[in-house]
């Protein structure tokens, strides 16, 4: 016998192996079923998009969607509230540029202007970081 034939012999038999192991697989993951209004969906892996489908997201019903203007929210100004307050966007636009060494002595405890000490700038900031996320009471 050639190296060839035994070599169509074996790759026969363990093609048939093969098929044979995942005919009796019961566990192999499945495609998720989409929700409806009146029935839940089942968990499984997500339905692969379509080439073209790059932009949009799976739903709860197992299609992809375009995302409506439902699912944008408007900048904040310091005039209009957006995806944060504009109380808040205010605050945040009182806020100086410095370097990131500067944050980096000032959590260090080595920071200094002229005429400061780091505990004052330290003071300072903490004041800065309070007034930006209290909540506000409206």
């Amino acid at each position: 016998m050639t190296a060839m034939e035994l070599i169509e012999i074996f790759s026969d038999k363990l093609a048939a192996k093969i098929a044979e192991l995942f005919a009796k697989k019961t566990d192999i993951p499945k495609v998720m079923k989409g929700a409806t209004a009146e029935k839940a969906g089942e968990s499984g892996l997500a339905p692969a998009p379509k080439a073209g489908e790059e932009g949009k997201y799976l739903r709860g019903d197992g299609t992809y969607a375009e995302p409506s203007n439902a699912d944008t929210f408007p900048i904040a100004t310091q005039e209009a509230n957006g995806i944060m307050s504009a109380g808040d966007k205010k605050k945040l636009d009182e806020i100086t540029e410095g370097d990131a060494g500067d944050i980096d002595r000032i959590l260090a405890g080595t920071f200094e202007t002229e005429g400061d000490t780091p505990e004052a700038e330290i003071a300072a900031m903490d004041e800065i970081i309070n007034d930006t996320f209290r909540q506000e009471d409206e």
